[in-house]
């Protein structure tokens, strides 16, 4: 399958496009509401979205009339794009499962650290200048249990991310790993 012209209708990272434009692919990063996506989409081989557009049925109807066959959504999940109707009409649908991983497992973590050492609070008096530090010494999270509920690729990251604090880590999951060395709740 060649692939010769883009649309990217939502915002890319600079890497990957430089990954596109390597290859000789031309790309087209003006974004497109529905009407004019409606009637510029089979001038495209590809379409990449992220969550806010909406590729449904009459999109995809009309990029199979023309060049269109992939649709690739940058980030985790299909929600916004009718896969079923897409594979119908021979247009292969692609997602980036892992894209939001570390990040969301991150902001969890980053979360936790927050509420336990009291971060928001304690900035807020030092830029009132007070220095409160034992008001908002908090606690500290090395050693502590941490549960899980659900161990995909975020809640192992998050795992992970707890390792370098010493963390007991309990997890519930519908469908438990084997062989992981963890503990589940049933």
């Amino acid at each position: 399958m060649k692939i010769n012209k883009i649309l990217v209708n939502e915002t890319m990272e600079e890497e990957g496009l430089d990954l596109f434009r390597k290859e000789g692919i031309e790309l087209d990063l003006e974004k497109k509401d529905s009407d004019e996506l409606l009637e510029k989409i089979s001038e495209y081989d590809a379409l990449i979205v992220r969550s806010k557009t909406k590729v449904g049925p009459d999109i995809i109807e009309a990029g199979a009339k023309g060049n269109l066959k992939m649709i690739g959504r940058s980030g985790v999940g299909y929600d916004n794009v009718d896969v079923e109707f897409a594979e119908e009409h021979g247009i292969i649908v692609k997602n980036a499962p892992h894209g939001n991983t570390n990040a969301t497992a991150e902001f969890a973590f980053g979360s936790m650290l927050s509420l336990a050492r009291n971060i928001p609070q304690s900035y807020a008096s030092l830029k009132d200048g007070k220095w409160l530090k034992s008001q908002y010494m908090g606690v500290e999270l090395s050693h502590k249990t941490l549960g899980i509920f659900g161990y995909g690729r975020i809640g192992e990251q998050l795992h992970n991310l707890s390792r370098g604090f010493d963390m007991k880590v309990i997890v519930y999951d519908l469908f438990p790993k084997k062989d992981k060395g963890i503990t589940y709740l049933s």
